[in-house]
């Protein structure tokens, strides 16, 4: 399984970068301002590098959303010892 401490050092790194995807929601919330819900996606690591995305589930019934989310995941960088499956959920919606 992953550690504890990896879990964590993948959490700072999806805050570090979650401007951009706060950026894409609020550009989304602009063009649809009833959009809300939540988007999980899960994604592999090999040394620190996206492998793969899939978004696990969707609740904004925006799956062009889902996609940009992905696109955006894969381009991140993790430390480069950090290895394995991860998951996060990203609430979408009016602040």
């Amino acid at each position: 399984g992953i550690s504890d401490e990896d879990r964590v050092s993948a959490a700072v790194t999806v805050r570090a970068r979650e401007g951009r995807v706060r950026a894409l929601f609020s550009e989304a919330l602009t063009a649809d301002p009833g959009l809300s819900g939540e988007i999980e996606v899960s994604w592999v690591l090999e040394a620190g590098r996206v492998v793969e995305v899939e978004v696990v589930s969707d609740s904004t019934g925006a799956p062009h959303l889902a996609e940009a989310l992905q696109r955006i995941l894969r381009r991140w960088r993790f430390a480069p010892d950090l290895a394995g499956e991860f998951s996060w959920t990203f609430a979408v919606r009016a602040s």
